[in-house]
């Protein structure tokens, strides 16, 4: 059998293909300053930590219900009067690097982030859609933050903002598609093996996205 079909075999011997997909709390946020918090922090951690970055933020920032809008910009201005180190301490209570070696804060890559994504006007939800002709450049600036170069963090910023095609290839989904077929995947080529296996099931299940089928991938994992 083919990679494709080995691991779309390997989904439906152990994945609740059969069941609604339910995507966790954190692809409803009502802010994007929110996706590019969870998608920094969340690389190579506990999925808890991040929850209790972002919810120490909101609180810090007032957010409470989403009356109003929390752009890019806002967040930036919020932070502004902080070091990468006070906000470390002050407002996420973490200090985390991007890095074991050669990387910096998570305070201060979330800040790099916001910084790229407002330079090229990317404020909301919306923009993301509408100047979707940048994300592009976006991405290559992303990448280029110490910590960022495989991208994990961009393309799982995407998804939690609503990029549905995307999936999120970190260890734990590695680890899936090399039990499932005895083989090492680099990060774009699992991407493009998972939304091969979608189309492979769309028979069985025809409206799972590659964005629910990681989801499916990562709960499994997570009992193992």
């Amino acid at each position: 059998m083919t990679d494709i079909e080995t691991v779309a075999t390997f989904c439906q011997e152990h994945l609740n293909l059969g069941s609604i997909v339910r995507l966790g709390d954190e692809y409803a946020y009502p802010h994007l300053p929110l996706c590019f918090l969870d998608a920094v922090w969340s690389i190579g951690v506990r999925y808890q930590g991040v929850q209790g970055v972002v919810k120490r933020y909101e609180k810090w920032a007032g957010l409470g219900q989403p009356s109003s809008v929390h752009t890019t910009a806002e967040f930036l201005e919020k932070l502004s009067s902080y070091s990468a180190e006070q906000a470390s301490v002050t407002i996420f209570a973490n200090r985390q690097r991007t890095s074991t070696r050669g990387g910096i804060l998570k305070a201060e890559a979330v800040v790099r982030f916001a910084r790229v994504l407002d330079e090229l006007g990317i404020q909301t939800f919306e923009d993301l859609v509408q100047q979707d002709d940048k994300l592009p450049l976006v991405e290559t600036k992303i990448r280029q933050i110490p910590g960022q170069a495989s991208g994990l963090s961009w393309r799982y910023f995407l998804m939690l903002a609503g990029a549905s095609h995307l999936t999120k290839p970190d260890r734990q989904v590695l680890r899936f598609l090399k039990t499932a077929t005895g083989k090492n995947f680099s990060t774009e080529s699992a991407q493009a093996l998972l939304v091969a296996v979608c189309e492979q099931l769309c028979s069985q299940c025809p409206l799972i996205s590659p964005r629910e089928l990681d989801h499916l991938i990562w709960q499994y994992q997570r009992t193992r």
